[in-house]
């Protein structure tokens, strides 16, 4: 269930992180969008979004998925869905979007960036696996052992097979 206090947190938690500056051309683009009365058509958008985002991580373009993947977030987080099943698919949709951003930044050892992402999506799924490893890793990478240790006990805690 997505509350409508769990989304709007999400959204603010997604503008926060990627920030609200765009282009003046993006702006008249996204205006049009958060203004659609097709919910299904903007998450198809944001989905289409993180596919081709996915396709140029496995290519190794890290600038260039991250541009996808900040669109996407943009569009989600400006985006008003009004039925809980689009917020749940909102939510669903923005963490895997910010798990896939981790990995580019963490491709870019630039592990402040995953460290930060990988705990909103923490705050809004504690119990993802993924972001807390990922977040164990970057802490690893930037010298705080004991942060790391703590996301890697509670990892082996949620998900001892992994």
């Amino acid at each position: 269930m997505a509350s409508l206090e769990i989304y709007e947190n999400l959204k603010k938690e997604i503008l926060n992180l990627i920030g609200d500056d765009v282009l003046d051309e993006d702006e008249l683009f996204l205006n049009l969008i958060s203004t659609s009365e097709d919910s299904r058509r903007v998450l198809d958008l944001a989905q289409e979004l993180k596919e081709k985002g996915n396709s140029l991580l496995k290519q190794g373009h890290m600038d260039d998925a991250l541009e996808q993947y900040g669109y996407a977030q943009l569009i989600l987080a400006r985006y008003n869905f009004v039925k809980e099943n689009d917020r749940i698919e909102f939510l669903k949709l923005a963490i895997c979007i910010l798990i896939s951003s981790a990995v580019c930044f963490s491709k870019k050892k630039e592990f402040v960036q995953v460290g930060q992402t990988c705990s909103v999506v923490l705050e809004f799924d504690p119990n993802n696996v993924k972001a807390m490893f990922k977040r164990a890793v970057a802490a690893i990478e930037l010298g705080k052992h004991d942060w790391a240790m703590l996301d890697l006990l509670t990892t082996t805690e949620i998900d001892p097979n992994n």
